[in-house]
Order: structure tokens, then C-alpha cells, then sequence
């Protein structure tokens, strides 16, 4: 029934939260629950891996969440699914949402990102 509703409601997206995945319990959980949308027929959807991306300035920041973004894709890989991640979201950037900035903030922002990612990419 859920899948027919996701399928009736034109659902192709899928955010699965990337914190956690670590932790073998979650995993396993997060595994299930993909697997039995693929086995009643869901099969027809993109996954976008999301975690709050706070304070990306910092290194120990960065580690943590190119770690929790490779186990993730580690995950789907062991069920087949990897080849679904269309991208990333790292939520939205609290320290500089409704106050005033500057080019210099969101720049900063940016590299964060940029070297987060690199980082992913070594793991």
C-alpha cells in the first residue's frame, strides 16, 4: 500500500539522512527499508543523501561529514542502490540564514563544501 501510494503521489526523490550510518543497526534498517520498496515494484527513484552541514569552516566538521556521507553511499552500495544518488544536501546554513552577510561568508561556505566533498572522494 505505501508504494502504491509513492508511485500514485509521482514520488521519484528520496532524502535519506546520512548521520548515523555508521551504526550498524541503522544501516540494516535503512538497507530493509529500500530493499522493500525495490521488491513491491518502487523501483523508479533518485536518493539525494542529506545532513546538516553546521560550522563546515571547521576540519573536525568536515571529517565527520565526509564520513557520514561515505558510509552512507557505502551502504546503498552493499544492496545495489548506489548507482541512485543523484547528490548531496547539507541543509541549510543556520549561521548566515536571515542575518547579513557578505561575498567573503558565502565564499567560505562554499570551499567548506567544496573540501567536505573532496574529502569524500578519498574515503
Amino acid at each position: 500500500r505505501f508504494v502504491q501510494e509513492l508511485m500514485a503521489l509521482g514520488v521519484n526523490t528520496l532524502r535519506i539522512p546520512a548521520a548515523g550510518m555508521d551504526q550498524l543497526q541503522r544501516v540494516s534498517v535503512l538497507q530493509r527499508f529500500l530493499q522493500g520498496l525495490v521488491d513491491h515494484g518502487f523501483v523508479d527513484f533518485g536518493i539525494v543523501l542529506s545532513q546538516k552541514g553546521w560550522h563546515l569552516h571547521r576540519p573536525a566538521n568536515q571529517e565527520a561529514l565526509s564520513d557520514a556521507f561515505a558510509n552512507a553511499y557505502r551502504a546503498l552500495a552493499q544492496i545495489g542502490l548506489d548507482d541512485r544518488i543523484l547528490g548531496v544536501m547539507f541543509g541549510e546554513n543556520e549561521p548566515l540564514k536571515g542575518l547579513q552577510s557578505d561575498k567573503q561568508q558565502w565564499d567560505k561556505r562554499h570551499m567548506s563544501v567544496l573540501k567536505t566533498m573532496a574529502m569524500v572522494n578519498t574515503k
